[in-house]
Formats: C-alpha cells, sequence, structure tokens
C-alpha cells in the first residue's frame, strides 16, 4: 500500500483516491 505517500499530497484526487482505497480495504477486511 502507498498509503503515507497519499496523505503526504493531499490533493482533491488523491483524497478521492485514499478513501477508494480505504474503502477497498475495509471491504476486503470484512470479506
Amino acid at each position: 500500500l502507498e498509503v503515507e505517500t497519499t496523505v503526504t499530497q493531499l490533493d482533491g484526487d488523491d483524497i478521492l483516491i485514499f478513501l477508494e482505497n480505504l474503502a477497498r480495504l475495509a471491504l476486503g477486511l470484512a470479506l
């Protein structure tokens, strides 16, 4: 995962991508 690099460069699109990655990770853990 590239969470650290995403957090260091928070732009509008980066935030959306970061949230989408978190959602996918949460779904993966839920399944």
